[in-house]
């Protein structure tokens, strides 16, 4: 068995990441499985990895994220990529280089061309003959649907914490950016069906050892970063709880959140033959008759006051000039006296006030927690923080808030091999991080990976074959697009040719209102380069300026010919 000679660099890993001689293990190469790395990486930095100990894990090739090759494991040795040794020991692995993390984790066309020559120079030297998706070109979850979570994780929804059994493609999810953890909600567009799997427990998490985190660290704890679970287990690594938010807010004042928040904690309707006449708060403590007095008349609410036998004070708010207290005011922003979800849109400014506000209400200032009856109040107080910067957890019939808005999982950790915690699933959302919610506390956790380069693998198995065709065709085809594209696979910033000015002149022509007269020529300068990444940003592609198969393709798509 040969190696690939498009591998500019070998670095060998670990003698404990990977088995010697397949032949000695009755394994055969009878195909080529395809791995992203779900970050951005160089052939470097993914051969370090592999060359740590313990890290039981590897693979033949890995693309950087420029489009080089590096080789870790010889062909002859089996590598362990595919988390299943049948595959493995069967397989050429090769992991691929994103181009950026989170979503559906896309890859560079360097990257992406690169891979589709490494495939067909793997299948051609092992005699694979035409390749075929699915056959003789695999990917990792055909064999192990990988970072998961228990199946009664809730994820949050803009009307409440759904099980993640329930949550179905097309349901829109609390997830987070990387770069600040702010909270949207965001289309589920892929969803691992529930299987059995390993599952480890720390500090109340629970996921799978691959299950992918996002985490901080003591020196940048506002620079998060994403690693798998069992890479974080028993290290002070920070796991964020909450995350933040940019709502617009609601349309109510401060003393109309206090007011509702009053309500909702003391305030009683009053109803008489089915209709709601007024409203009363029945109080002993001075300071909240204060209180509720002061908001009664900032929010120009008329009221009467009367002091009861048992030293209680009674102060009541009765319909006026047309308006029902109750169905007008109270019933506006709750739902039988309890919180709705409609609360969660308020901004950051609101949520902080809201939630001072209910520990003085209905809840304990030193304890810091929120105490409820009603299960969905306890929800929406435990969803507003989550949302808010605010780590928490409903116990019983409290909300109990955190300090800090993260938790290390350095402490003890359990292996789950049997139960409830071993049927784990997840799902896939742009932004790359979910926000879940077990045992009531809440998580930010990373989702799991995107279908990018599962989404082009009969694009990937069509060139590959393409390449393979043309090296044994006395006539090879000039309308491919290698052969457009030249050696390199890609044309650059800098490069010059006829096929430059081809492509500058269909850009200038087709795309007018973003492409300069200035592009025409044969140079690929600035202001090509300019609209190229112009078109890619408006088509879905990475925005690197290269033209690539990728961009080749959609340009074909809008009328180029070549």
């Amino acid at each position: 068995m040969s190696n690939s000679k498009l591998a500019s660099k070998f670095i060998k890993a670990y003698d404990g990441n990977y088995s010697k001689n397949r032949t000695k293990w009755g394994g055969k190469i009878k195909k080529i499985t395809i791995h992203h790395v779900a970050g951005v990486v160089s052939i470097e930095n993914l051969g370090k990895l592999w060359q740590r100990k313990g890290r039981n894990g590897s693979s033949h090739y890995g693309i950087g994220n420029d489009g080089r090759i590096g080789q870790y494991v010889d062909e002859k040795d089996v590598a362990w990529t595919d988390s299943n040794w049948n595959s493995n020991k069967n397989s050429v692995t090769i992991e691929t280089s994103n181009s950026k993390t989170g979503g559906n984790w896309p890859v560079s066309d360097k990257a992406l061309n690169s891979l589709i020559k490494l495939v067909a120079d793997i299948g051609k030297r092992n005699n694979l003959g035409t390749l075929v998706k699915g056959k003789n070109v695999t990917w990792h979850s055909m064999y192990a649907n990988t970072t998961c979570i228990p199946i009664d994780s809730e994820l949050l929804t803009k009307n409440g914490w759904k099980k993640l059994k329930d949550i179905e493609v097309g349901d829109e999810v609390a997830s987070a950016d990387l770069d600040n953890l702010n909270i949207t909600f965001e289309e589920v567009y892929d969803k691992v069906p529930t299987k059995t799997q390993d599952t480890y427990t720390c500090n109340e998490l629970t996921a799978t050892k691959d299950h992918r985190l996002v985490y901080s660290v003591q020196s940048s704890k506002d620079k998060y970063r994403i690693d798998y679970y069992g890479n974080l287990l028993g290290h002070n690594n920070y796991i964020p709880l909450a995350g933040t938010n940019s709502n617009a807010g609601l349309n109510l004042s401060d003393d109309m959140i206090r007011f509702y928040i009053s309500v909702q904690a003391d305030g009683h309707y009053i109803k008489e033959n089915n209709s709601y006449y007024g409203l009363e708060f029945h109080l002993k403590k001075d300071r909240k008759i204060e209180a509720i007095k002061n908001i009664l008349d900032n929010i120009h609410l008329p009221y009467t006051t009367s002091n009861k036998s048992d030293d209680s004070v009674s102060i009541r708010v009765w319909n006026f000039d047309g308006i029902n207290i109750v169905n007008d005011i109270c019933e506006k922003e709750l739902n039988n006296k309890s919180f709705t979800w409609n609360w969660l849109n308020m901004n950051k400014k609101q949520a902080k006030l809201f939630l001072d506000e209910i520990l003085y209400w209905d809840g304990c200032v030193s304890g810091n927690k929120y105490t409820s009856t009603k299960k969905e109040n306890l929800d929406i107080v435990n969803a507003i923080a989550s949302i808010n910067g605010v780590g928490s957890r409903v116990v019983g019939n409290d909300v109990i808030f955190r300090d800090t808005p993260y938790i290390t999982i350095n402490g003890d950790i359990k292996r789950n091999k049997s139960g409830d915690l071993t049927k784990v699933s997840c799902v896939s959302v742009k932004t790359g991080l979910i926000l879940i919610r077990q045992n009531g506390k809440t998580f930010i956790v990373g989702n799991c990976p995107g279908n990018y380069l599962r989404g082009k693998m009969d694009y990937i198995v069509s060139e590959a074959n393409k390449i393979n065709n043309k090296s044994t065709s006395s006539k090879p085809s000039s309308s491919s697009s290698s052969n457009f594209l030249g050696k390199r696979g890609w044309l650059k910033y800098g490069d010059s040719g006829e096929n430059v000015g081809k492509i500058a002149s269909f850009m200038y022509k087709t795309f007018p209102a973003y492409t300069k007269k200035a592009a025409l020529g044969n140079y690929f300068g600035k202001n090509l380069l300019a609209s190229i990444k112009e078109f890619q940003r408006r088509t879905g592609l990475e925005a690197d300026g290269n033209i690539g198969p990728l961009t080749l393709k959609k340009l074909v798509k809008y009328g180029f010919k070549y």
